[in-house]
């Protein structure tokens, strides 16, 4: 059986032959119009031997069909030069040649200039070939090649030495001769040390590729690349698991020593001398071996057939041989595939095959006396089972593809490289240079998945509980306790909670440029505009708690709006600045073994910079509504509804602080990404619904009359102003001093021994600025004023700081003082005074006067707006009467020295910088 030669890639000589051969079909004329050329390379130096086989059955066919065959041969028996003699004939677009005989993987290369021979060559012409044969001729489905010989990899096997230790044949799987190996090499090589178990062409060439090929095949592993161009060996498949432990054993086989060390640099040739030596036990190589092995007339027995597999039956021999293709650029495209036909024949073939030992691929030869007799083992070639190299699928990029599957299989059977990682990069560089999608499609969950219908269900009952509780608001508008607590906000928070239902919609299927904009503003405003509301509610109770007199007041709509129209301005400016310079788009984002369509940015330095903008400046709302939720922690019975707010936010920053991070590993997978968004967007928005709007909605069905609630805050106010009645009646009555120290009424008393102009209860707060001011909480305080020691003290009555703490105002540090107006300054004329101003401290049961020192302003409440005024004038009043401060002094000093020795330090400490908080 004889060999065309391959050889490393071509030379300038075979450059020299095709510009020769180009030349001739120029200026040659064409001697008659039916006349086919075929160029062929030649199996002998001297072509004449097989012209005088081919040309007799050539004439005589041209007798019956009046075509006339020309059968030309290249310059050189080597395939590699060959194809550039074809290249540059097709780069010519020359018609001269006909049919063409091309290497078995040379189809793909040339598919753009050969002929498609489906509905052209009659089917039971191809029907009488090994139809594995026939197959390797497409490309991309295209049948554009037909066999014209047959070539396998084959074992040759040292059958004395198998004798010598019991085995009556050559192993039928891998495991059985790697325990044939394992029995008889240690034996032998006692003998000849040089003798080894397997011996391949592990070279890094061609050669590696097709025993690779015969690998996979006998463990039904694939082919690496598949003919519908898809990579059978990568990700987390059955097949790539069989290929990852097939190259795992072959690894292992060549540490140990059951594959021949000498493999790594072998090639045919190679491991033909090592062979013909009689150092090898089993030879991997091409049915050429056997001439070779008889014409060196060995002295050892030795025998040929199928390689191993899995199981028995299962072996692969990967397909060598040559293919008939026809050009497209033919002149006689018709005549040159009825010749085609008859090169294809049985009887063509057959000659041949007698004559120069070729295997064919007509099936029904290996039955054939004549031709069994030439070749031999008919039942061995005529049961092959083929390992077809992936050349169809590669196109022209056939030797890129086998370069890679040689290289890294080379890296891993040196141990250069762990065997996953070799293989994935393999199927990277593979996909990379035929420009495969590896990934497959988006994995971005579908409307029509189980989890985006749980999920979008989930939002379904959100929005559902949200028209439920605004339809129940609307019924009970009317309520007093509903009107208490301000609808505007209620209806923002529902506003902002709806959005953020819808927001889980926008994240199923493939993501559209609409979808990847509406995302982020539909995130933003869906958390900013109930988290404000909720926050601005919260912020009004912590303002408020402790003040008496402030408790009917709400929050106008007016500062409601102003607030939450500044917040969403801030989210609006990024938003805009985000879509207008570089805006989130679809965009494919490809991990190690899939990929998905993401919304992002052009440059991604940039979407992270407005992506961090964002969850900063959110995280400051968060943080600011957590630092209310803290500060009303212990609001009274009045405000219930300060448990709900702070319940529903520290809910909401758990749940953020938990689905955020995880909603961007991508190695969780875009399902259960999904699933985690939309998880965490539901039970964020749920849990603010139902604990903010269920206790109220509750109340008003428990309690229709809302007596109750309306009792409990005028019994705390009648209770506050009960108390203070009470503590000034004491005072005037005296009491006893307390030796102990403390602040109490016996303070009071001392204070009014040193001569008071002014007391009683009040709400105060201060601000160095009007911002500063507005969300200052209000505190309760026992407020004396005492002309003669020119301060005004305020004890603390309320929170942690009740008894304890005191503030001091000098009088003389009093720049303006009087009546708030209208506008929230000091009034300029009684027309602008409000003694039931309304706003966030201001309302039907309190009136406000305002002290300013400086920089910082002291704002006050007292229960009646006639208390108030009483207060600005007593304040105003003492603050400019210095003279009589004076004479106030003197006396308030004799006293204080007359009963100086009574008095206790703890009595003195209420104006003493050890118990007093001066506001200088």
């Amino acid at each position: 059986m004889l060999k065309r030669s391959r050889s490393p890639p071509w030379r300038p000589a075979s450059l020299v032959a095709a510009l020769a051969l180009l030349l001739v079909c120029l200026v040659g004329r064409i001697a008659a119009a039916t006349t086919v050329r075929v160029l062929m390379p030649p199996i002998f130096a001297n072509t004449t031997i097989e012209s005088v086989v081919m040309e007799p059955l050539a004439q005589e066919w041209s007798r019956t069909s009046g075509i006339n065959i020309d059968f030309q041969f290249q310059p050189s028996q080597s395939s590699t030069d060959n194809v550039g003699t074809i290249q540059a004939l097709f780069d010519a677009k020359s018609p001269y040649v006909d049919i063409f005989l091309v290497d078995v993987v040379w189809p793909g290369q040339f598919a753009d200039h050969l002929l498609e021979l489906d509905g052209r060559v009659s089917a039971s012409v191809l029907a009488q070939h090994n139809q594995q044969i026939v197959e390797a001729g497409r490309v991309l489905g295209k049948l554009l090649a037909v066999p014209e010989a047959a070539d396998f990899g084959v074992m040759f096997y040292r059958a004395d030495l198998l004798a010598k230790y019991g085995y009556s044949g050559p192993p039928k799987t891998w495991s059985e001769m790697e325990a044939m190996i394992t029995n008889i090499l240690p034996q032998e090589q006692k003998v000849n040390p040089g003798l080894m178990g397997y011996i391949s062409q592990l070279k890094p060439y061609e050669g590696l590729t097709c025993n690779v090929m015969e690998w996979l095949r006998s463990e039904d592993a694939g082919m690496i690349l598949e003919p519908n161009r898809t990579l059978s060996s990568f990700g987390n498949t059955v097949v790539a698991d069989k290929v990852l432990k097939i190259a795992q054993r072959w690894r292992r086989w060549l540490k140990n020593g059951i594959v021949g060390p000498l493999s790594i640099g072998a090639d045919e040739t190679t491991s033909l001398k090592l062979w013909l030596q009689g150092n090898v036990l089993f030879l991997r190589n091409w049915p050429f071996v056997a001439g070779q092995t008889r014409a060196a007339n060995v002295s050892w027995a030795w025998n040929m057939t199928q390689l191993p597999g899995a199981q028995p039956g299962m072996s692969g021999a990967t397909l060598g041989g040559w293919l008939w293709a026809v050009s497209k650029f033919s002149a006689n495209p018709d005549a040159a595939v009825k010749a085609l036909e008859f090169l294809l024949s049985a009887r063509f073939q057959k000659a041949r095959t007698v004559a120069h030992g070729i295997l064919p691929t007509v099936m029904s030869l290996y039955r054939d006396p004549d031709v069994c007799a030439t070749i031999g083992n008919c039942e061995l070639f005529g049961g092959m089972s083929v390992a077809a190299r992936p050349a169809g699928a590669s196109g022209q990029r056939y030797q890129d593809v086998s370069m890679s599957i040689y290289t890294y299989w080379m890296s891993l059977l040196n141990g250069n490289a762990p065997e996953a990682k070799a293989l994935d990069a393999m199927n990277r560089n593979i996909a990379s240079v035929l420009s495969i999608d590896i990934l497959g499609p988006p994995t971005n969950v579908r409307a029509g998945d189980g989890v985006a219908i749980a999920m979008m269900a989930l939002s379904i009952i959100g929005l559902a509980l949200v028209g439920l509780v605004a339809l129940n608001l609307i019924s009970l508008r009317n309520r007093p306790a509903i009107r208490k607590s301000a609808p505007a906000f209620m209806y923002l928070v529902l506003v902002g909670l709806t959005i953020e239902y819808v927001t889980v919609f926008t994240y199923v299927d493939v993501p559209s440029s609409t979808q990847c904009i509406l995302q982020p503003w539909l995130l933003c405003f869906g958390f900013s505009i109930p988290l404000t509301a909720i926050t601005l509610k919260g912020l009004r109770i912590y303002k408020i708690f402790n003040n008496p007199y402030a408790k009917r007041l709400n929050l106008p709509n007016r500062t409601l709006f102003t607030w939450i129209g500044g917040l969403l301005a801030v989210d609006s400016l990024l938003l805009i600045i985000w879509c207008a310079v570089d805006p989130p788009l679809p965009t494919d984002i490809k991990l190690a073994s899939s990929r998905y369509t993401a919304c992002s940015s052009k440059d991604p330095t940039f979407q992270s910079a407005m992506v961090g903008l964002l969850y900063f400046y959110h995280s400051l709302q968060l943080l600011a509504a957590l630092w209310v939720a803290v500060k009303t922690r212990s609001a009274g019975q009045g405000y219930s509804e300060s448990k709900s707010i702070g319940f529903s936010i520290y809910n909401l920053t758990l749940i953020i602080t938990i689905a955020v991070p995880m909603s961007y590993a991508d190695v969780l997978g875009q399902t259960i990404q999904f699933a985690i968004r939309s998880i965490g967007i539901f039970l964020a928005t749920t849990t603010l619904l139902v604990s903010y709007f269920a206790p109220k909605l509750w109340n008003e069905f428990r309690n229709p009359s809302n007596v109750k609630g309306n009792n409990q805050e005028s019994s705390a106010i009648a209770s506050y102003q009960a108390n203070a009645v009470g503590l000034m009646s004491s005072q005037h009555e005296g009491g006893n001093g307390n030796a102990g120290g403390g602040h109490g009424k016996n303070d009071l008393n001392h204070a009014r021994e040193l001569g008071f102009g002014r007391e009683g209860m009040l709400s105060f707060r201060f601000g160095s600025s009007a911002l500063r001011l507005q969300i200052a909480p209000w505190k309760p305080a026992r407020a004396l004023l005492l002309p003669a020691q020119r301060i005004l003290i305020l004890q603390h009555t309320g929170g942690d700081s009740a008894d304890t703490h005191a503030t001091v105002i000098p009088l003389d540090q009093i720049t303006e003082s009087g009546l708030r107006g209208t506008d929230g300054k000091l009034a300029q004329t009684d027309s602008t005074v409000s003694k039931a101003s309304a706003g966030s401290g201001g309302g039907p049961s309190g009136a406000r006067f305002i002290v300013i020192l400086g920089k910082k302003t002291f704002e006050f409440m007292a229960a009646t707006g006639d208390e108030a005024s009483r207060w600005s004038d007593s304040i105003t009043i003492a603050r400019t009467s210095k003279a009589n401060a004076g004479g106030s002094g003197g006396a308030a000093a004799t006293n204080s020295k007359a009963s100086g020795a009574s008095q206790s330090p703890a009595r003195a400490a209420v104006i003493r910088s050890e118990s007093v908080r001066s506001t200088q």
